[in-house]
């Protein structure tokens, strides 16, 4: 009788069976990889548009006479006796003058005086503002943040968004009520 040469039909099935096993296991490891850098790329992008947030709004009320919140409108003014300001287009102003932040769409936009309104940023879902007594309160959303953060309806069509919030002290108003 002649050797046998080559596999069984048994070890065959056996190891097109790991293989396959070998197989779903790294296409689904790249799945995941694939969902959590996509993940990790809207977080970026979630924090990158409030850290710009945060700095434009910050620079305009740091040097803020006042504020008030009219028509879901930020209106932030500033006194010519306070010397030289920077708007949140980043021009300096001399003379008394008014800032208009508004959200529209997915963008945040700012007006200075009666001029045009000047898109300062994108990618914010929701934005809510809110002034008491010297401290400004303003809700971003932007899509990609996690679950952890805290969620309300911030547009008003009962869907509730998940937001950060940023406190901002009139400081300028502080100090000249403490002199």
């Amino acid at each position: 009788m002649m050797p046998k040469h080559g596999f069984t039909l048994v070890e065959l099935m056996v190891a097109l069976a790991l293989s396959s096993l070998l197989v779903l296991g790294v296409g689904s490891a790249f799945i995941s990889i694939k969902q959590t850098a996509g993940q990790i790329k809207q977080l970026e992008t979630a924090q990158e548009v409030i850290r710009s947030s945060q700095i434009v709004l910050s620079r305009s009320l740091k040097q803020a006479a006042s504020a008030l919140v009219v028509d879901a409108e930020l209106l932030v003014t500033h006194n010519a006796a306070t010397g030289t300001v920077t708007d949140c287009l980043g021009q300096t102003q001399t003379a008394a003058f008014t800032e208009r932040f508004r959200w529209q769409g997915e963008l945040l936009q700012c007006q200075v005086a009666a001029g045009d309104w000047v898109t300062l940023l994108s990618g914010i879902s929701a934005a809510q503002f809110n002034v008491a007594d010297q401290l400004v309160s303003v809700r971003l959303a932007s899509p990609g943040l996690a679950d952890n953060f805290p969620a309300a309806d911030l547009t008003g069509d009962g869907q509730p968004e998940r937001f950060i919030q940023l406190d901002f002290a009139l400081k300028s108003q502080i100090l000249a009520d403490n002199t």
